[in-house]
C-alpha cells in the first residue's frame, strides 16, 4: 500500500498541482516533489522576472484553477523567518552564490539589431508612451555578435515574449525578444559577484577580494555554472569556488529529466582510481560535460591565482552536481604526476552543498570486485563464465586471484576525505536528499503530501483517495518491479558529513545535529502540509547568513 501512494503522489500531485503553478512560475525540484513545490518558487522566479506582486500572482493563479487561496501557515512562516548563523565564511559564500545562481536564467541573449530596453517593466508593456527620461537604452549588436547578455527572466504577454537581461552594473533591461537569439556560453560576471559579496546585508568580502568571476550558461537544456575566485587577506588562502543552479523547472523543463535519471553508472572520470564507486547517471553526465569543456581553464586559473582551496557547492540538483565534481577533482588530482601536482601546489578541496540528493552508488561488492589475473583484471563473473558456469569450480578458482589491494585502498581514502572534507546541509522534512535512495523516508512523506494536497485543492477526492490510488496502480503498474526498483536504490548513499537542522519545539528556535550518522528518519506529523514540505527545500540556503566567530562567542 505504501509503494503504491509513492507512485500516486508522483502522478497524480505533480499533474494536478504543477499545472497551476508552472504558469506562473517556479522550480520542480527533484522531479518527485513535483507540483508540491510551484507556490513558494513562483514567487521567487516572478520576483527575478520583474513581477511587482508574485504572492498576489500566485494566490489567483491557486484561486482560478481551484478556487482556494494557497495562504500560507503560521509552521511555514516560523521556518521562512528562521536565521540559521554560521561562523564559517566558506559556507556563508557558497550559500550567497547558491542563492544569486537562481536569480539568472541558464540562457544569454544574443542582440541581433538595435532595440530599445526600458529600466521598468510597465514601460515595456506600455511602450507607447513616451517613458520618462533616463529610462530607456539603446541596444545594439557588437561586431561579430559576441556581445550576450544573461537573461534573468521571460514571460509572454498575448503571444508576444519579453525578457529582462542585466546589462552590468546591476541595471537590468526590459525588451521584446524579437528576433534576438538565446546562446549558452561564459561571460565575466566578476562586478555582480563583487557587489553581491561586498554589499550590504552580506559584507562577506571586499570587492578588491573577489579575484575573478565567471558564469557560464548550460543553454535550455542544462544547468548553468560558474567560477568565482576570492582571495581572503587575512587567512592570505585564494578558494576557487565552483557552483552549479539546482532544478529550474519552469525555464528547463529538462532538469526534470536529470533529476529523474537515476540509473548508476561507473564513471570514466575516476574509474581507473575508484572503480567500486558507480554514480547516479544524470549527475555524472552534466559534470562530464563541464569537466571536458572546462577542466584545463579551470587548471590553468588554479596555478595562475595561486589557488590553495577549491570548493564546489550547489543547492539541490547543483549540490549533487557539486559533489560529483568534488571526487571527479580527487581522481584527477591522484592520476597526476609529481611534477604535475607539485606545479599546482597544495590544493585543498572541499564540497559545501545545500539539500543535495544521493549522488552515489555503492554496487554489491561481489559483483564489481577485480583481481588480478595476469597482466589484467578481471570479475568473478568472467571466472564463472570461464569455468563453464560451475559455481564451485569458479569460487576456488577467484579465491586464488590477486585481490587489487590498491584500488581497494584508495576507495576506503576516498571515503575518509569525503567523510572530512563534504558536507551537505539538510533542513527538517525536506524530501529531496532522501532521494533516490531512501523510500522509506519520502514514501509516507510524498503520501502525506498527496493527502493534504487533495484536501486544499480536491476536496471532492477526499475519502475516496484510497480507491483511486489502487485503481490506478492495479491498471498502470507493476507494484513486485516498482518494489524491486525502490529496494535496489536503497544502495545509493550520502558519503560526506551531514548537517541536520530544524526548527524548535517552539517554531522560532533552531536545533542542530551537525555530526548526524544516518539520514533522519521520517516521523509523522499531523500539521505537516506539501506546501510545508516544500519549504523546506528552500530553506537552506536561503537563510543561511554569517555571523563572525568573535560574535559568536561573546568576546
Amino acid at each position: 500500500q505504501l509503494r503504491r501512494w509513492e507512485l500516486f503522489a508522483v502522478s497524480a500531485v505533480r499533474a494536478r498541482m504543477g499545472k497551476a503553478f508552472s504558469k506562473v512560475g517556479g522550480g520542480v525540484v527533484g522531479g518527485l516533489a513535483g507540483g508540491v513545490a510551484g507556490a513558494t518558487a513562483g514567487a521567487k522566479a516572478g520576483a527575478a522576472a520583474g513581477a511587482k506582486d508574485t504572492v498576489g500572482l500566485v494566490v489567483s493563479a491557486s484561486k482560478a484553477m481551484f478556487g482556494k487561496t494557497g495562504e500560507k501557515d503560521e509552521k511555514i512562516d516560523h521556518i521562512e523567518r528562521l536565521q540559521i548563523l554560521t561562523d564559517d565564511k566558506d559556507t556563508a559564500i557558497s550559500a550567497a552564490l547558491c542563492r544569486w545562481s537562481y536569480g539568472n536564467e541558464a540562457t544569454l541573449l544574443q542582440i541581433t539589431k538595435p532595440c530599445v530596453g526600458y529600466d521598468e517593466f510597465e514601460d515595456l508593456v506600455n511602450e507607447g508612451k513616451s517613458p520618462p527620461l533616463g529610462e530607456v537604452a539603446q541596444l545594439t549588436p557588437v561586431k561579430c555578435g559576441l556581445k550576450r547578455f544573461p537573461v534573468k527572466g521571460r514571460g509572454t504577454i498575448e503571444d508576444r515574449m519579453w525578457v529582462s537581461i542585466d546589462v552590468g552594473g546591476g541595471l537590468i533591461n526590459y525588451l521584446w525578444r524579437g528576433e534576438h537569439k538565446f546562446h549558452s556560453g561564459k561571460i565575466d560576471v566578476k562586478g555582480n559577484v563583487k557587489t553581491l559579496l561586498s554589499s550590504e546585508p552580506l559584507k562577506l568580502v571586499n570587492r578588491e577580494d573577489v579575484l575573478r568571476g565567471v558564469y557560464g550558461s548550460g543553454g535550455l537544456l542544462s544547468p548553468s555554472f560558474f567560477c568565482v575566485i576570492i582571495r581572503d587577506e587575512v587567512t592570505k588562502e585564494t578558494t576557487l569556488y565552483t557552483a552549479w543552479q539546482g532544478t529550474m523547472f519552469k525555464t528547463r523543463p529538462m532538469d526534470v529529466i536529470t533529476d529523474l535519471a537515476a540509473a548508476p553508472v561507473r564513471a570514466g572520470l575516476w574509474d581507473t582510481v575508484y572503480p567500486y564507486l558507480w554514480v547516479h547517471s544524470g549527475f555524472y553526465a552534466k559534470v562530464q560535460h563541464d569537466f571536458c569543456s572546462h577542466k584545463e581553464t579551470i587548471l590553468k586559473l588554479v596555478i595562475e591565482f595561486k589557488v590553495t582551496k577549491i570548493i564546489f557547492t550547489g543547492h539541490s540538483l547543483g549540490g549533487a552536481c557539486a559533489q560529483v565534481a568534488h571526487v571527479a577533482a580527487l581522481a584527477e588530482f591522484n592520476k597526476m604526476s609529481e611534477e604535475e601536482r607539485k606545479l599546482l601546489g597544495e590544493v585543498n578541496i572541499q564540497s559545501i552543498t545545500f539539500a543535495a540528493p544521493m549522488a552515489f552508488f555503492m554496487p554489491e561488492m561481489r559483483v564489481v570486485e577485480r583481481r588480478q589475473f595476469g597482466d589484467s583484471f578481471v570479475t568473478f563473473d568472467t571466472v564463472l563464465m570461464e569455468k563453464k558456469e560451475d559455481a564451485e569450480k569458479a569460487e576456488q578458482a577467484w579465491a586464488l586471484l590477486g585481490h587489487d589491494e590498491a584500488r581497494h585502498e584508495k576507495f576506503e581514502q576516498l571515503l575518509d576525505e569525503l567523510a572530512k572534507q563534504s558536507v551537505n546541509y539538510l533542513f527538517d522534512k525536506d524530501i529531496i536528499p532522501h532521494l533516490p535512495g531512501h523510500s522509506d523516508y519520502f514514501g509516507p512523506a510524498l503520501k502525506v503530501a498527496a493527502r493534504s494536497a487533495v484536501m486544499e485543492f480536491v476536496p471532492t477526492w477526499e475519502g475516496k483517495l484510497d480507491e483511486l490510488v489502487n485503481k490506478f496502480c492495479k491498471n498502470a503498474l507493476d507494484m513486485e518491479a516498482i518494489n524491486m526498483m525502490l529496494e535496489e536504490l536503497k544502495n545509493f548513499k550520502h558519503l560526506g558529513k551531514l548537517h541536520f537542522c530544524k526548527a524548535g519545539s517552539d517554531g522560532k528556535s533552531l536545533v542542530h545535529d551537525a555530526a548526524l550518522d544516518d539520514m533522519p528518519k521520517w516521523e509523522e506529523d499531523e500539521t505537516v502540509t506539501w506546501q510545508y514540505l516544500w519549504t523546506c527545500h528552500s530553506v537552506i540556503p536561503s537563510n543561511i547568513l554569517y555571523q563572525c566567530p568573535q560574535i559568536a562567542t561573546g568576546s
